[in-house]
């Protein structure tokens, strides 16, 4: 029986690590070589798998945005208007990626 990968869980760990290169060192910083090194994968795999680094970015900004919007939301109930204040690392380095996309 062939193996199956969870193609999600694969481009989710892919989207972290372009949020902590994004983090650390801004959009100039977000070369293909710079993804592909931190992530363990080459850059011909990137390439072949995202099509460029345009299409990549997107992806990377569209989930971004989504889980910071997620965390947010699940937050605001018990939090009020704290829930935009981000209080985890994880949290602080999802708010500085969402606000370098902007």
């Amino acid at each position: 029986m062939p193996l199956l990968l969870n193609t999600q869980n694969r481009a989710d760990r892919l989207v972290w690590v372009i949020v902590q290169l994004l983090a650390a060192h801004g959009i100039r910083g977000l070369t293909m070589r710079r993804i592909a090194d931190a992530s363990r994968l080459s850059t011909s795999s990137l390439v072949h798998h995202w099509g460029s680094k345009e299409r990549l970015l997107q992806v990377a900004c569209f989930k971004t945005t989504r889980w910071r919007l997620d965390d947010i939301v699940f937050r605001t109930p018990r939090e009020g208007l704290g829930a935009f204040v981000p209080q985890e690392r994880e949290s602080m380095l999802l708010a500085q990626a969402w606000l370098a996309w902007r």
